[in-house]
């Protein structure tokens, strides 16, 4: 594959004189093409793909949109997992959804006795009790003991859960793709200048407030995007305004995740003549880029 860029935006170094791979600016697991990446030193590219991605990717929020619009990912259809609890009794289960579903399982189904160490009770949704039920006396008949149920009972089976939107995490999470981004629009010199490691910086912290505010990264109020999406398509947008490159990322057109970054780049001498917008179809991961002239 051919990259675009010659200098890692992670190490700073040529891409020829170290291990590199392909670093997506909009993760693939989100509907990222495979074609609008950067070579990236593997090492960083491996540990920020484990830490901002993630938690970006994992986010119960942006995997119900990402299911939502029919993203694919390497292992199937993009899901969603959070968890809650049964409002009978409080026992802890996890919710796994997908476009169309909602699965549930108890995230304790055998509950044991403390003292005895004895089988108390074996709890599952539907057929899934049965199949807990088939594994657990498997397992003990291969220890040398009998289960032999002695009824049921049926609970209400509501369950309550709740979404957390980690604001710091998804704003780490927009930044990356806002610096890559970045980099592809104006190109490699862009790298080395203060506002490149001040992404950086920022990049490579635990995402909290006060660290965002220490890597002095200043994310806009407002959008750089006039036109509104549909739920399948992430908007980029980088546009040059003087001394100050505006780059813009929403995601799936949904403005909890959207954010707008201003930087100061006065190292460098950047024509005002256009900005660039990319336009990704987050489910036949393609994308297009538009040169906008002002």
């Amino acid at each position: 594959m051919i990259y675009r860029n010659k200098i890692c935006p992670y190490a700073c170094q040529p891409i020829s004189s170290i291990e590199v791979s392909c670093e997506h600016i909009v993760p693939d697991a989100l509907g990222g093409p495979a074609t609008f990446a950067l070579a990236a030193d593997k090492t960083h590219n491996s540990v920020y793909g484990a830490s901002v991605d993630i938690r970006l990717i994992r986010s119960p929020l942006m995997g119900m949109i990402a299911a939502r619009a029919g993203v694919e990912t390497r292992s199937g259809p993009s899901t969603w997992k959070t968890q809650g609890h049964l409002v009978a009794d409080g026992s802890p289960v996890e919710l796994v959804g997908s476009k169309d579903a909602v699965a549930f399982r108890f995230l304790k189904p055998v509950e044991v006795d403390p003292v005895t160490r004895r089988v108390q009770a074996i709890k599952g949704f539907g057929a899934d009790v049965d199949k807990e039920l088939a594994r657990v006396t498997k397992d003990l008949k291969r220890k040398g003991w009998d289960l032999t149920p002695t009824g049921h009972e049926v609970l209400d089976s509501n369950v309550r859960g709740s979404f957390e939107h980690n604001l710091s995490e998804a704003t780490q999470g927009l930044t990356k793709i806002a610096y890559l981004a970045t980099v592809w629009a104006v190109g490699d010199r862009f790298i080395n200048t203060e506002a490149g490691a001040q992404y950086r910086r920022w990049l490579s912290v635990e995402p909290t407030v006060n660290a965002l505010e220490a890597a002095e990264l200043r994310p806009l109020g407002g959008s750089l995007f006039k036109a509104q999406g549909t739920p399948t398509q992430h908007h980029i947008a980088c546009v040059v305004s003087g001394q100050t490159v505006l780059t813009g990322v929403r995601l799936f057109n949904e403005p909890l995740f959207e954010i707008a970054i201003a930087v100061e780049v006065p190292e460098l001498q950047l024509p005002e003549d256009h900005g660039h917008l990319v336009i990704i179809d987050a489910v036949a991961k393609t994308f297009e880029e538009q040169l906008l002239i002002p």
